[in-house]
């Protein structure tokens, strides 16, 4: 009876340290990943192919269709430089990019760990070429971590039309 209640101490001790450790790089938790002058209504969004395969990307799509209230394209990246139809950095000025972010499973046997792939997303602004933080939101979510993103840009922007 007391192993269990020490274990769900240790347990909420370990759960308060990781929660307040999600962004070390600043003390709110809160990242500035979305570009100041991103506006959903004025530009044309650029969203990274899945990057494990197109059965995702389809779903990536589906997602996009019902919940991204904006307009939107989904490219291979390097489309960029070879469509002309992009060279328009105004109407195309932001890329949102799929980062593959791997961590082995907490294990004392390292030759049987499993590695998670999750994905996240960041933005890259085409006309300063500057890519923002990742948004640390898809970690935890395996490979339909873009469902969080695109969710927080919806919810940032939801009165815009």
């Amino acid at each position: 009876m007391m192993f269990k209640y020490l274990s769900l101490a240790c347990l909420c001790f370990l759960l308060a340290i990781t929660t307040s450790l999600t962004n070390p790089d600043h003390p709110s938790g809160k990242v500035d990943w979305l570009p100041e002058d991103f506006n959903p209504k004025n530009v044309i969004l650029l969203v990274q192919y899945h990057p494990y395969g197109e059965k995702q990307n389809d779903r990536l799509s589906e997602f996009l269709e019902k919940e991204y209230h904006w307009r939107y394209e989904i490219i291979n990246i390097d489309q960029l430089g070879k469509n002309k139809k992009y060279e328009d950095k105004k109407l195309y000025q932001f890329v949102l990019l799929w980062t593959d972010i791997k961590s082995l499973e907490n294990t004392t046997d390292l030759h049987h760990a499993f590695t998670y792939h999750d994905i996240d997303g960041h933005f890259l602004d085409r006309n300063t070429d500057k890519e923002y933080p990742q948004s640390k939101l898809g970690l935890g979510f395996g490979q339909i971590g873009y469902r969080k993103v695109i969710k927080a840009i919806d919810k940032k922007f939801k009165d815009i039309n």
